[in-house]
């Protein structure tokens, strides 16, 4: 009966053994650290937009400001250029009328809530390295009373630029891809 229980006992203890080392190495081997990589998008537009507004100051009925919105292409592919220009509204309109520059064209324009937004795009496929002829030269404020002119509480102009490459998209659709990935 000894010798039962001894060899039961030791048969107990070399499965123990075997079970112990059985799940280190499953252990050793199955399991791994766990890391994530650390890419980031590859950029094929940027563009430079500083000197859109090439004066600053005080701006009433009838005043013109002078701008200068071009956009340089550090692109390594062709992209289509767009600007959106917002605007307080004012009669259903923006309060400020835009002399355009050769070379755009509006995509779209509407009000907003307050604000009135009108897309230029430019006409022709911005290539690696190029410029865009500029928007427009300046912003003249409509004319109204100086009553109307004291209840406005906002009289700046944003313009921000957009772009798409071009072998994905067609200038007609490049616009409303734009929109549907900015949600705008």
């Amino acid at each position: 009966m000894k010798k039962r229980f001894a060899t039961t006992l030791i048969t107990l203890a070399f499965l123990m053994t075997t079970a112990v080392v059985a799940y280190a190495i499953t252990t050793l081997f199955f399991k791994g650290e766990t890391q994530t990589s650390d890419y980031s998008k590859k950029t094929y537009f940027e563009f430079d937009g500083d000197g859109f507004f090439t004066e600053s100051g005080e701006v009433g009925p009838g005043e013109s400001m002078s701008i200068n919105p071009v956009i340089t292409s550090e692109a390594t592919v062709d992209m289509y250029v767009f600007i959106r220009v917002e605007m307080p509204g004012y009669n259903g309109a923006g309060l400020y009328e835009l002399n355009m520059g050769s070379g755009w064209s509006v995509e779209e324009e509407q009000g907003v809530g307050d604000k009135y937004v009108t897309v230029y795009r430019y006409n022709n496929v911005l290539a690696p390295g190029s410029s865009t002829s500029s928007l427009g030269s300046s912003l003249t404020m409509v004319d109204m009373s100086l009553a109307e002119y004291a209840d406005l509480s906002d009289i700046n102009v944003t313009m921000t630029g957009y772009a798409c490459g071009a072998e994905d998209e067609t200038i007609d659709t490049a616009w409303e891809s734009i929109k549907g990935n900015y949600g705008l």
